[in-house]
């Protein structure tokens, strides 16, 4: 029992990132509907499975060490074209609401999963189970970007979303950085 609720703690670790990006998303005022939802918790799924699969072939350290910086390097890229974004638009106009494409969709799955790659491996390699970690790790993930998107659009709502905005690409860059720190 206690190793299945560290196991827990460490997939909700594991998955913050993707309750910032829901709520970066949602200030936004982009919409991830429940295929976005479904289609980035899916390839997150196959992004822990698999590494967890391979763990025992892919245990080099560097290798550990390298996906946590790429992974944490390219959320701090996001937070930053951003930010960039954030300032060089001129005027404020009124936000309408925007749906990510497929391409994003699939590309924001592919980054997640990058960033989680080292955990996964540390799931295999510690024994734990790799079906109910991956699914674990789904419905979190599936969780956290509804939540996500669903909080950052009632503040999106209440501020106009500007100030979020800002302050949402600070946390992006700062989880990333304490991240690649860790």
């Amino acid at each position: 029992m206690s190793s299945f609720l560290f196991m827990i703690i460490l997939v909700i670790s594991a998955n913050l990132d993707v309750l910032t990006l829901g709520i970066s998303y949602g200030v936004r005022n982009t919409r991830l509907s429940l295929f976005n939802i479904t289609t980035i918790s899916l390839i997150t799924f196959l992004g822990t499975l698999l590494p967890m699969i391979f763990a025992k072939i892919l245990s080099n350290t560097f290798l550990i060490k390298a996906s946590n910086i790429i992974g944490n390097f390219i959320i701090i890229l996001i937070g930053c074209f951003g930010l960039i974004k954030y300032f060089c638009v001129k005027e404020k106009e009124e936000r309408k609401l925007e749906e990510l494409n497929f391409k994003k969709i699939i590309t924001l799955g592919f980054i997640l999963s990058i960033n989680n790659f080292a955990l996964s491996v540390g799931f295999g390699i510690s024994g734990f189970s790799t079906i109910i970690t991956s699914i674990s790790s789904l419905i979190v993930c599936f969780f956290f970007l509804y939540t996500g998107n669903l909080i950052g659009t009632i503040f999106n709502r209440k501020s106009n979303g500007y100030f979020i905005e800002l302050f949402s690409n600070i946390i992006i860059i700062f989880c990333g950085m304490f991240n690649l720190f860790l």
